[in-house]
């Protein structure tokens, strides 16, 4: 596609990512190249006759003859061997580094490639480079302790970021770059600096973003292939290979040689940013060009020897592996807090029936669990938003936009406005969004939010004029790299994979909740109508055979405290009057029972009754209770309702004198009426009669003034037989009452519950049939 860097009219903005630049053709003029192929040179540089003192044109004095008779028995000998190349081996290719002394005397270092190991000898090639070793470098052995201690800083190094730091020290340190940056490849392959040593006088280039098409795919890719990229001198001028193709008629693969020539394009963006020397070499993290080290030298050419190079490519080696370490444990650690958070939730769904109740219990889990500031979750057609979220209505259309475009799919993106029109206008509360569907047969979804994260980028030049198309449809480099500040809206933080496999596991987890509770409900409803029927007939038995017994021991008690008075001491008299209460405690106890097994084998004889009919007959009942205690009974009002009048009347009879029995107010007051139970879009509502049109369903409340009970404890009061005072306090009691009278709601397929707080009264509500 293209000659030698110069020759660049072919290069344009139609083809530019097709570059072959990893078949260049040529090298730079600081080193010598020599093919050898069955211990033969087949291909050359044009500079060898000159670099190895040679007289005379490549042609005669190189190409065709045995590399021992054009670099010596000492040199060309070793590489004559297959011992030679014991060295590191590079995607399949074997590589070896070493100095020596060319027959003249020159000091060289001498770096064969290998190219393909495995080939019989006659196919078998290897690219020997040449470079001449110049008298700064008898300085660079005294950097073994620099390397040591920089293996040492790296591997001690707590955090990823200080991974960097320490290897852009320690590079500059060892090259005397001008400039050493740390650079890192984002997602969308643009890259940032995030860390740099520099001259003092130079501008700081730290935090400045860079476009992609700064270092275009190919050239990512050829960084994967070899770790080094050097350039000493970005105006030189390239050295032709010498025949400019290999006797297979290939042209010669340079991406494992480190004096190839690059781009033109890359040197005239070099010289435009005023770089007259630069190396990079890569950080690499499970496979992938994670980010480079790049030196920048500004004072003219530069070239560090290759025992400086590669002590410099054993540091980023060093780097990329802690790198790789300290990213894994940074993930860790976060997923470890996600699974924590994850944790909670599947234990809260553990303990709920219901999956909105169950993910919503400590509505700040879910939140939490991906760090958003809102979440939907969508079951059943009810929408039930947590945070700061869209209004149910557009959540609803976002969930059929993403069930018809990624069916079962869990879908994470920064920027809503791509793809869901939807949620314009919505920048606040819904940038951005990670979706996870419950169920690919309906459209059940969780759906997290982000509200848009307004920041600024500063750019090294404005990205948009990152390539200039010159005469001739030619591509240039851009020429400005003065700091370009982009305002990015509209967009939310992004979402982590490690976020979107949480995501996954929750799904896990749900699923087999599902699964389960569904598997469980049917069994457990089989189980419960049989244990239930053979409860209630054992309960109903035990209770009616205990009152004969107990009635029997209570009056022998009796007959020996009348009969034996005067025989008795006062501690026998005591212990036959604690045995005659506790048989009536206990007879009490069985009463109770029975009326509880008595419920559960009743059906429920529905018809219409007025509360208000209800609400007097209790009043007649406890009248002189209400009289004494100076109590007040207040009918709020009066709807008609369809019950068994005898069990409804019962439960509002055990409500009421609760609500006066756990009273310590000097004027207490119980509140009985009804109020309207709507379904709305998030569920099922109680809303204030004022505020409907027409009632079709209600619930009974009791609310009384009295000392309230613990939020955390209200269910303990509807247990058997549990009370949450002593047995003396408050009148007594069985502790039963209130599971009667949950259970009679139950047989009319309706629900009881209480709100309350401590010292504050009690409200209880129970429906009169199955909730609609």
């Amino acid at each position: 596609m293209r000659g030698a860097p110069g020759q660049t009219a072919s290069i344009t903005v139609d083809n530019c990512d097709q570059e072959p630049i990893h078949i260049p053709g040529s090298i730079q003029p600081h080193a010598v190249l020599l093919v050898l192929q069955d211990d033969y040179v087949v291909q050359c540089s044009e500079n060898a006759s000159e670099l190895l003192a040679l007289e005379g044109p490549v042609t005669e004095t190189v190409l065709g003859r045995r590399v021992d008779a054009v670099l010596g028995a000492n040199i060309g000998g070793s590489l004559l061997t297959d011992k030679s190349m014991d060295g590191k081996s590079i995607d399949g290719r074997r590589i070896r580094s070493s100095r020596t002394t060319l027959p003249g005397g020159r000091v060289v270092d001498v770096t064969a490639v290998e190219q393909d190991p495995d080939a019989d000898a006659a196919s078998r090639m290897r690219i020997v480079q040449i470079e001449p070793v110049v008298a700064s470098d008898d300085a660079e052995a005294s950097f073994a302790d620099a390397v040591t201690d920089a293996v040492f800083r790296i591997q001690l190094a707590g955090s990823s970021d200080i991974v960097i730091e320490e290897a852009c020290a320690f590079v500059k340190l060892l090259t005397g770059f001008d400039r050493v940056m740390g650079y890192r490849f984002e997602p969308d392959d643009h890259g940032v600096v995030i860390a740099e040593h520099r001259r003092a006088d130079l501008e700081p280039f730290l935090g400045l973003h860079y476009p992609a098409s700064d270092i275009p795919a190919q050239a990512r890719h050829l960084y994967l292939e070899h770790w080094l990229r050097l350039i000493p001198d970005a105006r030189y001028r390239p050295v032709p290979l010498v025949p400019t193709l290999l006797p297979s008629g290939k042209p010669l693969d340079l991406s494992a040689v480190t004096s190839r020539s690059v781009s033109p394009i890359h040197c005239e963006y070099l010289t435009n940013m005023s770089v007259v020397a630069s190396m990079s070499i890569s950080l690499v993290v499970g496979g992938r060009l994670w980010g480079l080290i790049a030196c920048h030298h500004y004072r003219g050419p530069k070239l560090p020897s290759t025992p400086v190079r590669e002590a410099c490519e054993f540091i980023a080696l060093t780097a990329s592996v802690m790198l790789g370490s300290r990213l894994v444990e940074e993930r860790a650690a976060n997923a470890l807090q996600m699974e924590s958070v994850r944790s909670r939730l599947a234990e809260q769904l553990a303990r709920s029936d219901d999956l909105t109740t169950g993910l919503t219990g400590e509505p700040q889990l879910l939140l939490d669990l991906v760090d958003a500031q809102g979440a939907a979750i969508v079951f059943a057609g009810v929408a039930t938003l947590i945070g700061s979220t869209p209004d149910e209505e557009t959540v609803a259309r976002l969930v059929d936009l993403i069930g018809e475009a990624h069916v079962g799919a869990v879908v994470a993106t920064d920027n809503a406005r791509v793809g869901y029109p939807v949620l314009t206008r919505h920048e606040d509360t819904a940038a951005g969004f990670l979706a996870m569907p419950i169920s690919s047969l309906q459209r059940n979804y969780v759906v997290w939010f982000r509200p848009q994260w307004l920041h600024d980028v500063q750019w090294a030049g404005e990205p948009m004029k990152a390539a200039q198309q010159a005469p001739e449809r030619r591509l240039a480099p851009r020429t400005s790299f003065e700091a370009w500040t982009e305002r990015v809206e509209g967009r939310s933080r992004p979402w982590s994979p490690e976020q979107v496999t949480t995501v996954e596991a929750l799904r896990a987890v749900i699923a087999n909740h599902i699964v389960k509770t569904v598997e469980q409900l049917a069994r457990l409803n089989a189980e419960l109508v049989r244990s239930n029927a053979e409860l209630d007939a054992f309960a109903y038995v035990a209770a009616h055979d205990l009152q004969e017994p107990l009635r029997g021991l209570a009056n022998y008690a009796t007959f020996l405290v009348e009969d034996y008075a005067d025989v008795l001491d006062d501690e026998g008299r005591h212990r036959l009057e604690m045995m005659t209460k506790l048989a009536g405690r206990m007879s009490g106890l069985v009463r109770s029972l029975l009326e509880h097994a008595r419920v559960g084998r009743s059906e429920p004889e529905i018809e219409t009754v007025r509360l208000r009919s209800l609400v007097e007959d209790v009043r007649e009942l406890m009248s002189s209770r209400l009289t004494s205690g100076g109590a007040e009974l207040v009918l709020m009002t009066d709807d008609e309702i369809r019950v068994d009048r005898g069990m409804i009347g019962h439960v509002l009879l055990n409500l009421i004198s609760n609500a006066i029995k756990y009273n310590n107010s000097s004027e207490p007051r119980v509140e009985v009426g009804t109020i309207p139970l709507v379904r709305t879009q998030r569920g099922l509502a109680l809303v204030p009669r004022s505020l409907i049109a027409e009632v079709e369903q209600v619930v009974v409340f009791v609310r009384d003034n009295g000392i309230g009970i613990a939020a955390d404890r209200i269910e303990e009061i509807f247990r058997v037989f549990r009370r949450l005072h002593g047995p003396q306090e408050y009148g007594g009691g069985t502790g039963v009452g209130l599971t009667i009278a949950r259970r009679i709601v139950q047989r009319h397929g309706g629900v009881l519950w209480a709100e309350s707080e401590d010292g504050c009264g009690s409200t209880f509500y129970f429906s009169t049939g199955a909730v609609e």
